[in-house]
């Protein structure tokens, strides 16, 4: 490829060299002018350029011959001429060169990956292992809900007829008071009764809240009886460990990267 660079010059000095030649200068007083004159002329720019030029010309010149060379591959193969071997050998080395064959073996193990079926076999085995504990655990939890608010409803209840037998001695204390016995004996019995009736709700208030305390203790356990038969239905449908497809689609596989010499 031709380099596109092109000597510009003043026009002072291109009027000196056509009257040098016009005069019948020699060569090497036209070569030795020349140069004086370029060295008091220069400019640092145009050097600049120039230099650049050589350099674009150098990288455009490798371009056309990797072109040559990969389109010469291109049309042996296409061919199957005699040096369809020669080609293929070249084109082995350079994808050897490149880690074509890493990448490709990468490739493939991720695609085996993304394919594996044992992994959603595995989350199948394992929901329908752990359906039956969780039925039962949400069973258990609700019968501790039902058991605490029972023991809630009575606690409350025990609390407004306390109020109300504290009411029925206060009717008691003033018809003695007033002198009627007959009428406080009355509230007295009622009181007396309505006490009874709160011993007994406060007692089932506290037990139906140690039960609500007791199923509550027993929800981990089902919990992890749910996991472990999970974990060992999923185990049986995948016992290598399979990654599942969603696991893997945030990566992705890379080509093989030159390490950075080691600083010193």
């Amino acid at each position: 490829m031709a380099s596109p660079r092109r000597h510009v010059l003043a026009a002072p000095l291109a009027l000196m060299l056509a009257g040098q030649l016009l005069a019948g200068a020699s060569g090497e007083a036209l070569s030795a002018n020349l140069r004086s004159t370029s060295s008091v002329r220069r400019n640092p720019l145009l050097d600049n350029y120039r230099k650049w030029s050589r350099a674009y010309e150098k990288d455009a010149q490798e371009a056309e011959a990797a072109a040559a060379k990969y389109s010469y591959m291109t049309q042996a193969l296409q061919t199957g001429g005699s040096g369809g071997s020669a080609v293929s050998r070249a084109v082995h080395q350079e994808m050897n060169r490149n880690g074509a064959k890493k990448l490709a073996e990468a490739v493939w193990a991720f695609e085996k990956m993304m394919r594996d079926p044992a992994p959603k076999r595995a989350a199948e085995a394992a929901a329908k292992a752990r359906e039956p504990y969780m039925k039962e655990y949400v069973a258990y939890r609700d019968v501790g809900g039902k058991y605490d608010a029972a023991a809630e409803q009575y606690a409350l209840l025990a609390g407004k007829d306390m109020q109300l037998a504290n009411e029925l001695t206060r009717f008691q204390n003033q018809y003695a008071l007033e002198g009627n016995q007959g009428q406080a004996n009355e509230f007295k019995g009622q009181a007396k009764h309505l006490v009874k009736q709160i011993g007994g709700e406060e007692k089932l208030a506290k037990e139906y809240h140690s039960m609500a305390k007791r199923i509550d203790a027993e929800l981990p356990k089902i919990y992890d009886m749910a996991n472990e038969a999970a974990t060992y239905a999923a185990y049986t449908q995948n016992p290598k460990g399979a990654v599942a497809d969603f696991q893997l689609l945030p990566f992705t596989v890379a080509p093989p990267l030159a390490m950075p010499p080691p600083m010193r």
